[in-house]
């Protein structure tokens, strides 16, 4: 599940090669919450500079493994 917060909130999950699309967004700047089962979930901040602007973001998760998290 990917989840958007900003201007707007939005979520989308992804297809099964983990690409998702958030298509229409104003502008500005955006918290990305990516999680999955078995994963740590990911926090990063993305900004939209126009409307209609297309962004490339990948996000790289760690496996979960009931440890402290990774650095």
């Amino acid at each position: 599940l990917v989840v958007l917060r900003g201007p707007v909130s939005v979520s989308r999950r992804s297809d099964g090669s983990g690409v998702y699309l958030f298509d229409a967004l104003p502008p500005g700047t955006y918290t990305l919450t990516a999680s999955k089962t078995g994963f740590i979930p990911r926090e990063d901040s993305v900004s939209v500079a126009a409307k209609g602007t297309v962004i490339g973001f990948d996000v790289e998760m760690d496996p979960d493994t009931g440890g402290p998290p990774l650095a």
